[in-house]
């Protein structure tokens, strides 16, 4: 009876360490629109003078990024030079598979949102990233991608 019990109580703890450590490896992926400010004050079209960290694809709005349920993505924005911000204020879902329990997810300075569903064997998630210089004045966008593949 002692070694039933005893066993009992490994088999339990081995399956609640299994359990913490597959579900815990949601990652934070952080989208980084890096834009010429000059370029966008002078009517310039977003996707002709932004680019994404990382982007291979040489226009903006086919840029995609993948990632996994239960990841969260944080978008934020960087001037090439000088003091000016690239503030991200809102996400809004523009079609495909969605994947966020939003349809628009706003912010003042960054936009965070956690991935609930997979777009795999499905279109992509395309969404329009609404930013301004400096929080004030114009609003531009650009609509990316969102590959959740598991």
């Amino acid at each position: 009876m002692k070694t039933t019990k005893q066993f009992f109580i490994l088999v339990t703890l081995a399956l609640l360490s299994f359990s913490n450590t597959s579900f815990g490896q949601a990652l934070e992926r952080t989208v980084t629109l890096k834009c010429h400010i000059d370029s966008l004050k002078q009517q310039k079209d977003p996707y002709k003078v932004c680019k994404f960290e990382g982007q291979t694809e040489t226009d903006t709005r086919q840029f995609t990024v993948t990632g996994n349920v239960g990841d969260s993505f944080i978008w934020k924005g960087e001037a090439y030079s000088g003091s000016d911000k690239i503030n991200i204020t809102k996400i809004k879902y523009e079609k495909g598979t969605k994947i966020f329990d939003n349809d628009s997810i706003e912010g003042t300075k960054t936009v965070k949102a956690v991935a609930k569903y997979n777009t795999k064997g499905k279109a992509p998630y395309t969404y329009k990233i609404s930013f301004k210089i400096n929080g004030k004045g114009k609003t531009y966008h650009i609509d990316p991608k969102v590959r959740i593949v598991e």
